[in-house]
């Protein structure tokens, strides 16, 4: 019987700090083929914190360096294929003919291409799954990833169609900047311009969402709208930008026409600019899951 008592943390073997084990049955013999250690809550902790420790200095190594860590774990692959679908075999009951291709298989080439992809720079995007947005974003938002230019500033797009339209809205920012500054709202706004026109909309027309139209001391962000509204005339002369402007007039027409505001953007918006990650957030999802929208 095979036995596997220990963790692999911190770089080596070490005795885990629980003492449940657990059988392992082949289903297709109903006989037990290994026995494995269970841990617990501390056996957890010392892992998550190995990995939060290891991870700063991961995030810093460059493409052609994880590229040769892929293959590393390519080469260990390959060099224990048999032994590997031996096991699975006694764990699944799946014959090994069927292993080798898929369980095996299936890893070697997403390992392979993955290194290929990050050695030669042709990924073109990069797709986030299920992983958390904070996880996926340490990884990518480092000047070392090369990524981006050092000192530019990020921010998030959400491209975003409503049920039986092609139109797409884009909006900014939704799950990057938490408070953004006015400079910081500035580059949201260029790069959804830039987004935009990479997307075929010659003259985008963007809409900086705040609670009035009307510029209000009392109200910061209104205040803040029109002086990125006023910026955009000069540094943003391929886009239309209007602001500040409530929900309505940049949604519809129709409130515009009922309010006497003159506005191209009415109706008509390509990008909606918001104040901050809540209320970015907060039109995200109301737009997905109470509007049926489809969000990316």
């Amino acid at each position: 019987m095979l036995v596997k008592d220990r963790f692999y943390i911190a770089g080596q073997w070490q005795e885990p700090k629980g003492t449940d084990t657990m059988e392992v049955v082949n289903p297709a013999t109903e006989e037990p083929v290994a026995r494995v250690a269970m841990g617990n809550r501390e056996d957890v902790d010392r892992a998550v914190a190995a990995a939060r420790a290891a991870f700063d200095g991961w995030s810093q190594t460059a493409p052609e360096q994880r590229a040769q860590y892929l293959d590393r774990i390519v080469a260990g692959l390959e060099a224990r294929t048999d032994e590997i679908a031996q096991a699975i075999t006694a764990e699944m009951g799946s014959p090994c003919s069927l292993v080798k291709p898929t369980q095996i298989g299936n890893p070697l080439f997403t390992f392979k291409e993955a290194a290929e992809l990050a050695r030669t720079g042709k990924a073109d995007a990069i797709m986030k799954g299920q992983v958390h947005t904070s996880t996926f974003l340490k990884g990518l938002l480092p000047s070392s990833a090369g990524l981006r230019d050092k000192r530019t500033r990020c921010g998030h797009v959400f491209h975003i169609t409503m049920p039986g339209s092609e139109r797409a809205l884009l909006l900014t920012d939704a799950a990057l900047n938490v408070n953004p500054d006015l400079d910081t709202r500035k580059a949201c706004l260029t790069h959804a311009v830039n987004l935009a026109q990479k997307l075929g909309i010659v003259r985008p027309k963007a809409g900086l969402l705040a609670p009035s139209e009307d510029a209000t001391p009392s109200v910061p962000n209104t205040v803040e709208a029109a002086e990125i509204a006023e910026w955009a005339k000069g540094a943003l002369p391929q886009a239309v930008v209007q602001g500040p402007m409530a929900m309505d007039l940049i949604l519809s027409s129709a409130a515009a026409a009922a309010k006497n505001y003159a506005s191209e953007v009415s109706g008509d918006a390509d990008i909606m600019l918001t104040p901050n990650i809540t209320t970015g957030n907060a039109v995200f999802k109301l737009m997905s899951f109470g509007m049926g929208c489809c969000c990316a």
